[in-house]
This record gives C-alpha cells, structure tokens and sequence, in this order.
C-alpha cells in the first residue's frame, strides 16, 4: 500500500535513513557521525518534505511482512537511489494506492 502523508512529521517524528542503495539494517549511526543531525533534520523538513505533486512524502507498506527466517539482505535488496526516512510516531497519512504483485505505483 501507498500512504500519502497528510502532516508533515515535526523534526522529531523521523530519523534520516540516507538513500535506497543502503538498507535500512545497514544504515548504522556511524555513517552520520560527526553530522550535526538536527540541523540536516530541519534542512529535509524546509528542502524536501511536501505534501502534494510527485515529490510528495509516501509511506510503503509492504503487502509482504518481515520474515525472520530469511536473511535481511535478501528481503530488502538495493533500490535504486530514492532518499528514505523513518517515522519514529505516528502521522497522519490516507492509503492512495494499493499495488498487487506485478503491478507498479504511478
């Protein structure tokens, strides 16, 4: 499922997950260690978080849940360059899309 944020998430609502090509489990906090990372929190909130037109801010929801039985790099393979974040908290968001398999989101 696709969710199209309705709120922005306040400075203290996400956490910086760097780009697609890293999965999150890889993205450990030394890659933003010596980063002063509440200011590139405020920089993402005033540069690129919007809530309309093609740039807007998703949530993925993946139809298939985690599976602890495979390995995480099998489960969550390279993308290819999208920067990503994580919601630490709720946010208001409505579902804009549900892909099945084989399908992709427009």
């Amino acid at each position: 499922m696709v969710a199209a944020l309705i709120q922005l998430p306040t400075i203290n609502q996400f956490d910086l997950l760097g780009y697609s090509q890293v999965a999150g489990h890889k993205f450990g906090s030394d890659a933003t260690a010596g980063l002063d990372v509440p200011k590139l929190k405020e920089m993402v909130l005033r540069n690129s978080f919007t809530l309309v037109g093609n740039k807007r801010l998703v949530k993925v929801l993946p139809n298939t849940r985690h599976n602890e039985q495979l390995n995480n790099d099998l489960q969550y393979p390279p993308g290819l360059g999208v920067p990503q974040w994580k919601l630490t908290s709720r946010v208001s968001a409505r579902v804009v899309s549900v892909v099945m398999p084989e399908e992709v989101y427009k």
